[in-house]
């Protein structure tokens, strides 16, 4: 990306320079210390977060801020700034910061001694209440949302024998190679992938395929490729587009994957639990139990989001804490037929399951 692109520059207006100008001067003027900070170790510290971005125009004021601390709904950093955390923690912290019951139960537990290896005996009533919760039969625990997409992308491809795997443009799904992926052209037309950054290699996204998010032709590509596609991988309400709400094609898309045995795999590390405890997944009509689809979510606890990967027959994520999981029913080879369940639906969809405003889907994430 050019160092002068999508920025101000020596053609814009004078009223805009001096305005982007006055913003830098007031930005580090207010944070000199985090900026003396991330000078101090950018020599040794090889975070991202001090140089995505990067422009020109801005580069005075390109740094992360340092906090100090936090509580309820509020930052603050080593400046004494305060700032309201309009993402809570990237969107994993539904309580708030450092909220007492949460605090208190880490503070016990952590009495204890930190137990590495035998297993808590709190991880199977955590696994029993995410089941509980989610309406998933199993559940199985991830270091980041990052692991627990790999996890139910590999169940999927192992339990159909197919490679092919679908994702939409505007989704993250974490950062493993094979899903760095994105449609050399604008639209997907060319069904083609390319990789999405230096360093990751064409053949590892060779079996990716990104589509529009939304689209009728989407559906169709889908349709004609059923047979070669092993998962949809999808985020219900992107958290990148939160406006962006296709209820009608979800639904559509769920009824397409499981007539020809594709996994549906949501990816709700950021709207899990938010529009309701099972949605955005619930406005799919479909009850827990119809097979194939899987469920990615994230809760919230002080040592930062928890990755869980729930899901009917293959993999899904739904956790609280820094460990993440994956719920799971034992897979089965499907055939093209549409899959039917004499099991009655345990739950009603909620209304509305679609966010409401862009603040109940939040636009940034991490992991």
């Amino acid at each position: 990306m050019a160092r002068t692109s999508g920025m101000v520059r020596g053609g814009s207006p004078e009223s805009q320079r001096a305005h982007l100008d006055d913003l830098v001067r007031r930005y580090t003027a207010k944070t000199p210390t985090s900026k003396r900070i991330a000078q101090r170790y950018r020599r040794v510290l090889a975070d991202s977060r001090a140089a995505v971005g990067f422009r020109s125009a801005t580069k005075e004021m390109l740094y992360p801020i340092a906090g100090r601390r936090a509580k309820g709904s509020w930052l603050e950093d080593i400046d004494g700034n305060r700032y309201v955390d309009i993402t809570m923690g990237f969107g994993v912290l539904l309580f708030g910061h450092e909220p007492d019951f949460v605090t208190e139960a880490v503070r016990e537990h952590l009495s204890r001694g930190i137990q590495l290896g035998p297993r808590n005996v709190e991880t199977g009533e955590a696994a029993e209440l995410l089941a509980e919760l989610t309406g998933m039969e199993r559940v199985a625990f991830a270091n980041s949302g990052t692991e627990a997409n790999s996890a139910a992308i590999r169940l999927a491809r192992a339990a159909t024998g197919r490679s092919r795997i679908i994702t939409f443009e505007g989704a993250y799904h974490g950062h493993n190679d094979n899903v760095l992926g994105r449609s050399p052209q604008t639209g997907g037309e060319g069904l083609t992938t390319v990789p999405m950054s230096a360093g990751v290699p064409q053949n590892a996204v060779a079996d990716l395929l990104v589509l529009p998010y939304g689209s009728e032709e989407s559906l169709a590509v889908i349709e004609r490729q059923a047979g070669d596609i092993a998962a949809v991988v999808v985020e219900p309400v992107q958290s990148r587009h939160p406006s962006l709400q296709p209820a009608a094609f979800v639904r559509r898309l769920r009824e397409l994957t499981a007539r020809h045995g594709i996994v549906l795999l949501f990816d709700e590390m950021l709207t899990g639990f938010r529009p309701a405890p099972r949605a955005p997944r619930s406005c799919t009509a479909s009850p827990p139990t119809s097979p194939p689809t899987a469920n990615c979510s994230a809760a919230a606890s002080p040592s930062g989001p928890s990755r869980a990967a729930p899901t009917s027959w293959t993999a899904s994520t739904a956790g609280t804490g820094a460990t993440g999981t994956t719920a799971t029913r034992r897979p089965t080879r499907r055939s093209s037929a549409a899959p039917t369940s004499s099991t009655p639906c345990r739950w009603s969809p909620p209304a509305p399951c679609w966010p409401t405003s862009r603040s109940t889907a939040h636009g940034s994430r991490s992991g």
